[in-house]
């Protein structure tokens, strides 16, 4: 028994938790023969091995252990323990059975051991398999058919979002890859169109149904790929071209006149102007198709054969083709279905006397440049609900009163007018007859939207003496009844640039639109006074009336970008009544460029008393100096007249500027301009190199550049504007003038 003396000192070391010289006696115990008690010596060391947390170890002596002795409890028991803890649950459980098959009844203390270990082994396996349950992903259940459909929902409005589907699980990829639906519609970029055409022809099963390719894949040197040819031409149902002609590929292919027979919807653009006419074959093809939407940008191509050629639009959008539109009254009498009109182009045309075009379903209708108001007066849309009219050159004045006499209005909800001669006696005649206009533009209109305002704000409330009260009825006869009121669904009104919009009617429009509040006896002076209106003046004191119900929509929305006439004290005020929606109230040009009091441009670095060079702390330092010097509860006694008063709204907005280093270089900026006196300020710089030159009858000998303007006009200088150095070119639709850069090649003789 060479064993015992090693088990024995092995035995004693465990017992005082020596367990590495433990684990020594027990491994050289079990280099002699055991004998018998060979099992126990197994046991014993992968006891130690238990305490020193070696799961594997003990695992492989338990297993000696019941390998030995079959009819023992030990092993199991202790293979029991070491199962439950690496989480092996089942074999956990299996080995507590054995060993309890195994313990005599007689025993029980170990058998009582047993079955605590046995229930926590359940209670654990109960436990893993509810947070297994939990983090199950459900939708796995889902038939697969079901689950396509719900993707192909996603990438409904955004085809990109498939790339994220494929990245969730294996599961969704596995879908995803096999579901041909998911891949009908494919968009070509110049990064590996031809490869993507590839994938998208194999995972579709041919099954493309809309095609886009993005600018820059026709001029690839492969261009058109060979599998353009396995597209199923004829189950295309969206096309969307750039720089391409499909109907000359198509023809080429020789699949006319039946390669776009289920075709619903075409554009085609160029990445620049240019004299490319489409293909004759294309309107054939579009005829044979029934084409629903058709676009064109920058785009050349006949409006004669399509007049002559399609019947069943709904959507027509025409930008910068460069095509002459001798018969456009006859495309639109030819599609009486159209919804939606969209037409900017800054060509100028006069039709001839015709015979009006009544388009009962047009919806949406938007003319940019200089061929809108002619048009307008041939026009009858009895269901229009946008109107959107820029940069023209005629006077708009007959085109909406020929559209207010036929009664196109009634339905109108967003009306835009930027950039065109109007009066404001038709825009008052026209919003008579819009009583569901919600959205109204007027941009860059230089004379009128003061009065178009007044007209909408209503009767003035009656001013009183001071501490004298109107009766009820007389205060509820100042606000706007909706049989009289202009327009008593407006919520969003657009003024940006419009130079006569004053402070009076806009203060008027947007009180009168506030929700009623109880009877109570205010007076209004917590509002700035209007201009003009001295300080001996009394305050409005109304009786407000009982509430009731809205006659009118709230102001949501005002826009009075540029506006320089809106007196800056109001500021504050219009924030507060117009809620915070986006935009909810929008004042840059006053706010960064214009701000003033009196007759004078303000200072703010005057009115904080710091230098131009100040720094931010010397700003933050002055302003609360600032604040506590004007503060009206701090100098109610102070012998300051109210001409040396400043506003303290003015003095936080100062701080603003001053203090955010982007709106300050703004305002730096700007103070330069208006001190230089320099004339109209430009938009922007743009090199002579970004100018299109164009050919012009009239001036072959100069040579015409022209810059496209972002309200859709253009900018146009001649080689004799250079010759004078001319730099600063208006837009011919707008009031935006950009400073053109170029120089000048000298002759020798020029030199000398």
């Amino acid at each position: 028994m060479a064993w015992k003396p090693s088990f024995t000192q092995g035995i004693s070391c465990f017992k005082a938790s020596r367990l590495d010289e433990a684990l020594s006696h027990f491994t050289l115990a079990l280099k002699h023969p055991g004998g018998d008690q060979q099992h126990v010596i197994y046991d014993s060391r992968a006891a130690v091995y238990e305490k020193l947390e070696m799961q594997k170890e003990a695992l492989r002596d338990a297993k000696m252990v019941i390998k030995l002795a079959q009819d023992q409890w030990q092993g199991y028991a202790r293979s029991a323990r070491l199962f439950f803890l690496a989480r092996r649950y089942d074999a956990a459980l299996k080995m507590a059975n054995m060993a309890l098959e195994r313990v005599k009844p007689t025993n029980t203390t170990r058998r009582a051991e047993i079955l605590r270990l046995k229930n926590q082994i359940l209670e654990a396996r109960r436990a893993e398999e509810q947070r297994t349950k939990a983090a199950q992903n459900q939708i796995e259940k889902l038939p697969v058919e079901l689950l396509g459909e719900i993707f192909r929902m996603v990438i409904s409005s955004d085809v990109a979002e498939l790339i994220g589907i494929l990245r969730v699980c294996r599961y969704w990829r596995n879908v995803a890859w096999h579901a041909p639906l998911l891949w009908e519609t494919l968009i070509l970029t110049p990064k590996s169109p031809a490869r993507k055409l590839s994938l998208w022809l194999k995972q579709s099963n041919g099954r493309i149904r809309e095609l886009d390719i993005r600018a820059g894949v026709a001029s690839n040197v492969d261009w058109p790929f060979q599998e353009l040819k396995d597209i199923p031409w004829d189950k295309l149902r969206v096309c969307k071209t750039v720089a391409w002609d499909v109907a000359g590929f198509l023809e080429k292919q020789e699949l006319v006149p039946h390669g776009l027979s289920s075709l619903e919807t075409l554009e085609m653009a160029e990445e620049r102007f240019s004299q490319r006419r489409a293909s004759s074959a294309l309107f054939p093809l579009l005829q044979t198709a029934g084409i629903r939407s058709l676009s064109f940008v920058r785009s050349t191509f006949s409006w004669t054969e399509l007049s002559a050629h399609l019947t069943t639009l709904t959507t027509l959008r025409v930008e910068n083709s460069g095509s002459y539109p001798g018969d456009f009254l006859r495309t639109l009498a030819a599609n009486p279905g159209l919804e939606t009109l969209i037409i900017q182009d800054a060509s100028y045309y006069r039709p001839a006397d015709a015979t009006p075009v009544c388009l009962p379903h047009l919806k949406h209708l938007e003319f940019w440049g200089s061929w809108a108001a002619r048009l307008l007066e041939f026009i009858t849309a009895p269901a229009l609900e946008v109107l959107n009219i820029k940069g023209s050159q005629d006077a708009l004045d007959t085109a909406l009163s020929t559209l207010t006499a036929a009664d196109s209005f009634t339905s109108l909800r967003q009306l835009a007018i930027s950039s065109s001669p109007v009066s404001a006696a038709v825009i008052i005649r026209l919003l008579k007859h819009a009583p569901a206009l919600t959205h109204l533009d007027l941009i860059y209109v230089s004379k009128g939207p003061n009065a178009v305002i007044e007209a909408l704000a209503g009767p003035a409330l009656v001013p009183s003496s001071p501490g004298k009260r109107h009766p009820p009825e007389l205060a509820a006869s100042a606000r706007p009844d909706t049989e009289h009121v202009l327009c008593p669904a407006l919520t969003h009104i657009n003024l940006s640039a419009s130079a006569d919009v004053r402070t009076g009617p806009l203060v008027r429009l947007v009180r009168a639109r506030l929700p009623l509040a109880p009877a109570t006896s205010t007076t209004d002076d917590t509002s700035p006074r209007a201009a003009g209106q001295s300080d001996s003046e009394p305050a409005m004191v109304v009786d407000e009336p009982e509430p009731a119900p809205p006659r009118c929509a709230r102001i949501l929305g005002l826009t009075l970008d540029g506006c320089e006439q809106i007196e800056a004290d109001w500021l504050p005020w219009f924030k507060q009544h117009v809620p915070a929606e986006v935009p909810s109230f929008v004042m840059h040009g006053i706010r960064d460029l214009n701000l003033a009091t009196s007759e004078e441009q303000l200072d703010f670095y005057q009115l904080l008393a710091v230098p131009k060079d100040a720094s931010a702390s010397e700003i933050k330092t002055a302003y609360h100096r600032a604040l506590l010097r004007f503060h009206p509860d701090k100098n109610r006694d102070s012998p300051h007249t109210s001409s040396e008063s400043i506003c303290i709204s003015l003095i936080k907005e100062a701080y603003n500027t001053l203090s955010e280093p982007s709106r300050r270089k703004l305002y730096d900026s700007a103070t330069r301009q208006r001190s230089a006196g320099t004339g109209p300020r430009p938009a922007q710089i743009v090199s002579l190199d970004e100018f299109e030159e164009v050919a012009d009858n009239v001036r072959e000998d100069e040579g015409v550049w022209q810059y496209q303007c972002r309200c859709g006009g253009k900018y146009r200088i001649t080689g004799l504007d250079m010759e004078k150095g001319h730099h600063l070119v208006g837009c011919n639709s707008c009031s935006e003038v950009v400073w053109v850069g170029y120089e000048l090649q000298c002759s020798d003789s020029e030199e000398g």
